[in-house]
């Protein structure tokens, strides 16, 4: 008996499902969500096999993307955009869960991946689009703009994407070499993410490697060819350019939101340095002496300013001409 109720516990949805799932616009929502086009109430809340996951993730995601219309301004804002974010958070544990159960089972047919791949890969995007509302969010909404950073105490945003993404690899990756559009949509958004990037080509590009220890017992003699072996990195402020360019997205998602606010160019430095500093603060560069670095640029544009201190963090971040 305690093992059925522990069974339905674990089966039963969420009290925000529950909620969402008595919400007219909520469901509304979720016909219109682009990922997934087959849910009824009866899935959401009934179903715990792969198609019930989907259509809890697409009512979450669905209602993580609605505004409902409330301006900035409202002092409603804060308390709905919080909801949305939990809502996205758990949309992104589902993506996991489905993504789990489809690579466990022994057979899967190939219309449940592309199902998986077509819904997943219209989730991810979410997250970035979350962040970029935060960053641009009102001085007193404190709250919502630390949602550029972390969506939850326990989930960073860059980890919502990751684990977002790393779900959406293991349904597309038995679809490779399909040509249908979502399919390829979902295999550059995965190697444009860097969330799968190989670990020794992150160090290369960031920090010196460690060579292998030589197997002769002299330590001198070990020393010089630990010395030979050392694999050559770039110079510290060419690595940290590189890291740079690896968030290329996120700063030019800032520079465009800048500039279609318009104003004189002093206004859109300041807008685009609210909104891409927040997430700066949070790049980890390799250690060593102070350091200041400027995206590479044409004359006379925009770009962004670094103070990198001696822990590799970012002590200082501005938006300047370049000149």
């Amino acid at each position: 008996m305690l093992w059925l109720l522990l069974t339905l516990g674990a089966l039963s949805p969420s009290n925000s499902i529950k909620d969402l799932a008595k919400d007219k616009r909520a469901m509304k929502q979720l016909r219109s969500f682009s990922g997934l086009k087959s849910c009824n109430r009866n899935l959401v809340l009934k179903r715990s096999n792969t198609d019930g996951d989907l259509c809890r993730m697409a009512l979450l995601a669905s209602a993580s993307a609605d505004g409902r219309g409330l301006r900035k301004s409202s002092k409603d804002y804060e308390g709905a955009t919080l909801k949305r974010a939990a809502y996205l958070v758990e949309a992104v544990e589902h993506a996991e869960k489905t993504a789990e159960k489809l690579m466990k089972a022994k057979r899967v047919p190939r219309w449940k991946l592309q199902k998986a791949t077509r819904a997943i890969s219209a989730l991810c995007p979410l997250i970035d689009r979350l962040r970029e509302e935060a960053a641009m969010a009102p001085q007193s909404a404190a709250k919502v703009r630390g949602l550029s950073s972390g969506l939850s105490s326990t989930m960073t945003a860059r980890q919502a994407t990751c684990r977002c993404i790393n779900a959406l690899r293991k349904v597309a990756r038995p679809l490779k070499g399909s040509k249908k559009a979502y399919v390829l949509q979902a295999d550059e958004a995965i190697s444009l993410s860097g969330c799968v990037t190989k670990r020794l080509e992150v160090a290369r590009s960031t920090q010196y490697v460690a060579p292998k220890r030589s197997r002769f017992s002299s330590a001198g003699r070990a020393q010089n060819v630990a010395d030979n072996k050392r694999i050559s990195a770039p110079n510290r402020n060419k690595a940290a350019l590189n890291l740079v360019e690896r968030h290329r997205s996120e700063i030019n998602a800032c520079a465009v939101d800048a500039r279609k606010a318009g104003g004189n160019r002093l206004r859109r430095a300041k807008r685009m340095k609210r909104c891409i500093c927040s997430n700066a603060k949070g790049w980890r560069f390799a250690r060593g002496p102070k350091m200041s670095i400027e995206e590479n640029a044409k004359p006379g544009t925009l770009v962004l300013n670094l103070s990198i201190n001696k822990l590799g963090k970012v002590s200082a971040c501005g938006v300047v001409v370049k000149k």
